[in-house]
């Protein structure tokens, strides 16, 4: 029964998952290009030293941003937009959105979204939810606001660990493919 339960539980965080609904997981896979994504964001000194060496490798990357966060850090914010980056919605708080009622959903991404035009004077209309977790009502609500959600092709586990630069780079070289 657990495994069950667990099964699941994983069946709404699969990011590869389209059985909810259309998602972006991937570019096209015959072209040499990779796309980089942050989450969970602005979180100084961590975003400030992944500006650093993204600028350092001309390198641009979308930032998928909490809210919160954007409100808190805005200096932050602005560094990003002005290094090029593109941003994201990542809501306010960085729930678990398919545990919460509708009109709480619709808050979590319209405060962030009016939280990053105060800051940078930038709409978005690129949306990651946390945890990638999503059903059908999550998506009816994303695209009613008119957003292209943006999933992942490469997984982190455990990076909420902050495990260390080098280890990061490994797990990712050995999954990364064109496209991702």
């Amino acid at each position: 029964m657990a495994a069950l339960l667990y099964g699941g539980y994983k069946l709404f965080e699969d990011p590869g998952n389209q059985w909810f609904g259309k998602t972006v997981v991937s570019g096209p896979s015959d072209q040499r290009v990779v796309a980089l994504t942050y989450d969970d964001g602005p979180n100084p000194p961590y975003t400030d030293r992944i500006l650093d060496v993204l600028a350092r490798e001309k390198v641009r990357a979308t930032f998928f941003v909490v809210g919160r966060a954007v409100a808190a850090y805005p200096q932050t914010m602005r560094h990003i937009i002005a290094g090029g980056h593109a941003v994201g919605n990542h809501t306010w708080d960085h729930r678990h959105l398919v545990l919460l009622p509708r009109p709480w959903l619709r808050s979590e991404m319209q405060r962030t979204d009016d939280a990053i035009e105060k800051t940078v004077h930038v709409r978005t209309h690129l949306m990651r939810p946390p945890f990638g977790a999503r059903d059908w009502l999550v998506l009816d609500e994303m695209r009613k606001l008119g957003y292209t959600v943006v999933m992942w092709s490469v997984p982190l586990p455990r990076d909420w660990e902050y495990p260390p630069a080098q280890t990061i780079a490994r797990r990712v070289t050995a999954r990364v493919k064109d496209g991702s």
